[in-house]
């Protein structure tokens, strides 16, 4: 799915820039220590790492993740060159840029790229998923699935979404299951109803798709984003999209129904509106 994104820029890199120069091509988001006379004023940077421009975020995650966090933010502001092009996927993350460097001027905002690809695999592997959703929905109680495919990583706000979903249980008229690709492990808080969550573990393109496919809506609770692959995927298979109230979600997609995604009341509150619109 990544190596997607990333391909699409290959291609833009190659596209903007004339061929008989000498050229060079950062990925990862980190300019280069040294670059080299010949290619300092067609040096590309794809910034692509949100938490890098957000210092804000800094505190809720491990304090060895925030170090590495904050290194990678002061390599970003030391080595960047006025003199490089930059690239990002959204008009969010231009900004969230744009606080960080204000001194830089050539930034492209590139969409099309994203907004082309096909995320529609063959579901051959359909046999093979870890849960099969169809067998349930043929049950008079007609249960609602919702699908949350994202790592573990603090800003995908796991604990509150799970939290959000204990609750709307409580009031719930038909049954809701809560399907993610997080080990199970990571659900140890004693508040939360682990009857209601599916942990599929780490899903092949194929396997994405079915439950996209199959799936009633996606949740999308994250905090920070400088894309959000999800959403770009859910609506490419018209599945409804709940989602949190922020700008990197609107900047990718047109959710069914937001949510403040720090507030646990608020989030269950949209999974029970939900349930009478889907």
């Amino acid at each position: 799915r990544h190596l997607l994104i990333l391909s699409s820029y290959v291609k833009y890199f190659f596209y903007h820039c004339p061929t008989d120069l000498p050229r060079e091509y950062f990925l990862n988001g980190i300019p280069p220590i040294i670059s080299y006379p010949a290619t300092q004023h067609f040096t590309f940077i794809l910034f692509q790492n949100r938490l890098i421009f957000e210092p804000d975020i800094d505190l809720i995650f491990s304090f060895y993740y925030r170090i590495k966090i904050r290194l990678l933010r002061k390599l970003v502001t030391t080595l960047s060159s006025r003199h490089f092009k930059y690239i990002v996927q959204t008009p969010s993350m231009y900004s969230a840029v744009k606080r960080l460097l204000p001194s830089i001027q050539s930034i492209d905002v590139t969409t099309t790229d994203w907004k082309n690809l096909d995320f529609h695999f063959s579901d051959h592997s359909v046999s093979h998923v870890p849960f099969h959703i169809n067998a349930l929905k043929d049950l008079k109680t007609s249960p609602l699935f919702f699908f949350y495919p994202a790592s573990s990583l603090p800003h995908k706000n796991h604990i509150r979404l799970f939290k959000a979903f204990s609750t709307a249980s409580i009031f719930s008229l038909r049954p809701i299951f809560l399907l993610v690709t997080i080990n199970p492990d990571a659900i140890t808080d004693v508040t939360i109803d682990s009857s209601l969550i599916i942990s599929l573990g780490i899903l092949s393109q194929q396997q994405i798709s079915y439950y996209y496919q199959n799936c009633d809506a996606l949740i999308f609770p994250s905090l920070v984003e400088s894309l959000g692959l999800p959403l770009i995927e859910a609506s490419s298979f018209n599945l409804p999209i709940i989602a949190s109230n922020l700008d990197f979600v609107f900047d990718v997609c047109t959710p069914f129904l937001t949510f403040n995604p720090h507030s646990i009341l608020s989030i269950a509150s949209s999974i029970k509106l939900s349930q009478s619109l889907l």
